[in-house]
Parts: C-alpha cells; sequence; structure tokens
C-alpha cells in the first residue's frame, strides 16, 4: 500500500483488516520499520499520525497532468473515503449501494480529476444499443464552479467524456444535467465540436 500511495495513516493501512491482534501486529511491524530507517513517522496537519516511505520525502515532487481523468468508483485513490477526504478535501461514496432516496450524486457516479484537484462527478450511463453516452448529471466541485475556472479544463474534460465513451463502444454523448447550470451549455457546445 505505501508504494502505491507514498504514505499513509493507521486507519488506512489497516483499512479492510479486521481483529485486534492483526491490527496490533501492524503497529508492531510499523514501529519496527520505523526505527530500522525503512519507514518515516510525521504528523500531518490535522495532526494524525502519517507513515512513509523515506525516499517520499527526499524525492522531487512529480510534474502533475493537466489532463482530466475519469476514475472509475473502485479506484484505489477513492476506495477509502476518509483518507481521500483527508488528503484532497474530497467527500466521495459511490451511490448504488444508497437507497436511492438518499443518493446525492446518482447511481454510478465517476470521480473527475484535473492535476491535483478533483474536478467533480459524473453520474453516467452507457446505452451500448443506442451506441449513446449519456451524461445523467455532472457536478462541480467549487474551485471549478464558475465559467473563469471550469472554462480552462473544458477541452481536456470534452477530451477525456469522449474518450471513456468510445472505450464504452459509444459515438454518440449526451449531457442531461449540470450543476452548476452555466457548465450544460458550455458542455454541450464543445461536445458539438470536432474532436
Amino acid at each position: 500500500m505505501l508504494q502505491a500511495h507514498g504514505f499513509a495513516s493507521y486507519r488506512t493501512l489497516t483499512y479492510p483488516a479486521r481483529g485486534v491482534a492483526v491490527r496490533k501486529a501492524l503497529l508492531n511491524e510499523l514501529e519496527r520499520q520505523v526505527a530500522d530507517g525503512d519507514l518515516m513517522l510525521f504528523t500531518d496537519e490535522q495532526g494524525e499520525k502519517m507513515w512513509g516511505l523515506p525516499e517520499l520525502f527526499d524525492a522531487r515532487l512529480p510534474r502533475l497532468s493537466s489532463n482530466v481523468i475519469i476514475l472509475s468508483p473502485f479506484d484505489n485513490l477513492v476506495t477509502e473515503r476518509e483518507r481521500l477526504a483527508s488528503v484532497f478535501g474530497f467527500d466521495y461514496q459511490i451511490e448504488c449501494f444508497v437507497p436511492e432516496e438518499k443518493r446525492q450524486y446518482g447511481y454510478f457516479c465517476l470521480p473527475v480529476v484535473v492535476g491535483k484537484n478533483f474536478m467533480g462527478r459524473m453520474d453516467c450511463k452507457s446505452h451500448r444499443g443506442r451506441r449513446l453516452f449519456e451524461i445523467k448529471s455532472l457536478h462541480l466541485e467549487p474551485v471549478f464552479n464558475t465559467p473563469t475556472t471550469f472554462d480552462p479544463v473544458l477541452a481536456d474534460f470534452v477530451k477525456a467524456i469522449r474518450e471513456y465513451a468510445a472505450f464504452d463502444g459509444c459515438d454518440d454523448v449526451e449531457v442531461a444535467r449540470t450543476s452548476p447550470g452555466f457548465a450544460h451549455q458550455m458542455l454541450r457546445r464543445q461536445l458539438q465540436m470536432p474532436s
């Protein structure tokens, strides 16, 4: 897990582990690896203990892509909700397991990332018989919810949507609803432009 994430809290490291004995053994192993210099122990801004690989602290920051990425709801980045909220400030839950009347964003909502920020979440459905990719709803995060902040990522977002739709065997894209509403017209206009 640390190879994938670089650093993690005790809660993240024990995420699906069950049982006191397993958790205690893991804590003992973490303490041993810190003592041996294989891991570094630090606290985050909220005061939570984190363990990280020593090379993480000496490494140069990677160049972040400005490309828009549409994630699976089962991507490792988003499956551990508390880590996601703590590190990225993004509260996400796949809602297909939530009763319909309690859903906020949609049945199969996909997280959308640009650079180091979550841009929003997109509930979509592929109608393969009609080769139509339907964006049932798009909800933009606060940092992208104005025309001025959404416009610079719009072309990359549409490119990502087209690639996702093609992967799902769809040729056409239809947008039903966006929040905020201004994004609906901007998105439809960009989708009508030739790729």
